[in-house]
């Protein structure tokens, strides 16, 4: 899978997210992140993550996802601009892909919140919703800065 993640720096850092400031210098570190709980039963087979196989049985959740946070539970679940519950605003992206066993109600990931993303890159289909419609910063037509 192409990483939706803006990469600078270390050749080996393939998907590591990097600044995004003014001369975008690759010493400044990695994105800020937060540690999340996604609610699986939100995701769909086929467009939020691929099905685990015979040889490898746990669903794999991909890299940035957008996700909005459910209003009454806390969790993360996909951005959706026509839902309500919270998901209709946008938190941010999930950083890496993610694995989690079928049947789980609920499983850990990274938000990016604030960093670059393009959005050609993107797992899914995404608009940007409006600033009234979101947590996280979003800029540039081609890539996302939030």
């Amino acid at each position: 899978m192409v990483s939706p993640w803006r990469t600078r720096g270390h050749p080996r850092c393939a998907t590591a997210a990097r600044t995004g400031h003014d001369d975008d210098r690759p010493d400044r570190g990695p994105l800020p992140s937060d540690t999340i709980t996604a609610d699986t039963s939100k995701l769909t087979s086929g467009v939020h993550h691929t099905a685990g196989t015979l040889n490898q049985p746990r669903n794999i959740i991909k890299s940035g996802i957008p996700l909005g946070e459910i209003t009454a539970s806390g969790l993360y679940a996909p951005y959706n601009s026509a839902a309500g519950g919270g998901t209709q605003i946008l938190a941010g992206f999930l950083v890496a892909e993610t694995a989690f066993t079928p049947g789980s109600a609920k499983t850990a990931g990274a938000l990016l919140w604030r960093g670059e993303v393009y959005a050609a890159k993107q797992p899914v289909a995404f608009a940007p919703p409006a600033a009234a419609s979101t947590t996280a910063f979003i800029n540039a037509p081609g890539r996302r800065r939030i």
